[in-house]
């Protein structure tokens, strides 16, 4: 599990939580010029109070490699674990894509005494 501070009243882009997937297409025998036609992101995710202000999830996009991709904005609080899922197969298209897959969660919340732990 991995505890985040994020910054207080609104998102700081430089401050965020980076998953980088490292995935090997080979191992899943999925070779160069390998198509996807469907790619859906999962994600499943729990913010139990009103702390939070802000849920940004954003796709590194590789064909601009210096660009993220906003994808969506999570709802903020939830009673129970929820269930989000997005269609990404505009960014991860082919087994090269996939590759490169990383997932960024920019979060603001309300108050500074306040952490989030993701995992």
């Amino acid at each position: 599990m991995t505890t985040y501070h994020p910054s207080e009243d609104e998102i700081n882009s430089s401050e965020y939580q980076e998953f980088d997937f490292k995935t090997s297409p080979l191992e899943y025998r999925l070779y160069p010029g390998y198509i996807f036609s469907n790619v859906t992101l999962k994600i499943v995710y729990y913010s139990k109070d009103s702390a939070t202000k802000e849920i940004k999830i954003k796709i590194y996009d590789s064909n601009e490699p210096d660009r993220w991709g906003y994808i969506t904005n999570l709802p903020k609080e939830t009673d129970d674990f929820d269930v989000e899922y997005y269609d990404i197969t505009n960014y991860i298209h082919d087994a090269e894509k996939l590759s490169n897959f990383k997932i960024r969660i920019e979060v603001c919340i309300t108050n500074s005494n306040q952490r989030i732990y993701i995992d």
